[in-house]
């Protein structure tokens, strides 16, 4: 029975040492401080958009995808020309085709004597089913030529067929850039069927979050995902 006593009391001994040594050891380390906690997780939380910032880069260097802003450079002019982008509806419509807006040559910065307005609508602005020649903007542009005789008039068709105000909003914003002396909006047609409407059949996306995804879509990485979800 001595025996065991003693053994059992060593044992004892020995973790108890074990213990005191293990606390040294932790007192004596340097404890990590919560600052470099919080930046280790910040930085573990970014790495996916980092990676999502470089794929972008990459596929907008290889020039893959299709842009989707409103103005975009004349190729085939001086680098001063612009125009509307006839794929600009890829963002509201998950990569489906539709006419509009216009593609009509513009300079930026804007001259001195030129009178600019800018129309923004759906399908009754773009002048479907006839061609864009046909619509009311250029009929605008001939009667304000006529009043405006002293000044280049120019009136930009920036009409979408389907679109409501969801995509409107973004439109007139781009819109801007153009630097023009008027903007006109026709709209209210697409309300509850047009892309983000309560009723459109459009997009599966709720009408919610259906803004944040126009602006995902500016990016090469969503175009090129959105384009082969709907192919």
């Amino acid at each position: 029975m001595s025996r065991r006593r003693k053994k059992q009391r060593r044992s004892r001994k020995t973790t108890a040492e074990q213990s005191l040594e293990d606390a040294r050891h932790s007192e004596s380390r340097p404890a990590r401080s919560r600052s470099k906690t919080i930046a280790f997780r910040l930085i573990a939380m970014s790495l996916p958009f980092l990676l999502l910032a470089i794929i972008n880069l990459a596929l907008y260097c290889c020039d893959a995808g299709y842009d989707t802003r409103l103005i975009v450079g004349s190729r085939a002019r001086s680098n001063d020309v612009y125009q509307f982008n006839k794929l600009t509806n890829y963002a509201y419509y998950l990569g489906k085709e539709l006419a509009g807006p216009e593609p009509r040559h513009f300079r930026l910065p804007k001259p001195d004597d030129t009178y600019r307005v800018v129309v923004v609508g759906a399908s009754t602005v773009e002048g479907f089913p006839y061609a864009t020649e046909f619509s009311f903007p250029r009929h605008m542009n001939m009667l304000l030529g006529k009043q405006l005789k002293h000044r280049k008039v120019e009136v930009l068709n920036a009409g979408i067929v389907g679109i409501n105000s969801f995509a409107i909003v973004d439109i007139v914003r781009q819109a801007i850039e153009t630097q023009p002396n008027l903007i006109v909006v026709y709209t209210a047609h697409n309300e509850f069927y047009g892309p983000g409407g309560v009723g459109s059949k459009a997009t599966w996306i709720s009408p919610a979050v259906y803004p944040w995804t126009t602006h995902l879509r500016r990016y090469r990485f969503f175009r090129n995902r959105s384009r082969s979800y709907v192919q």
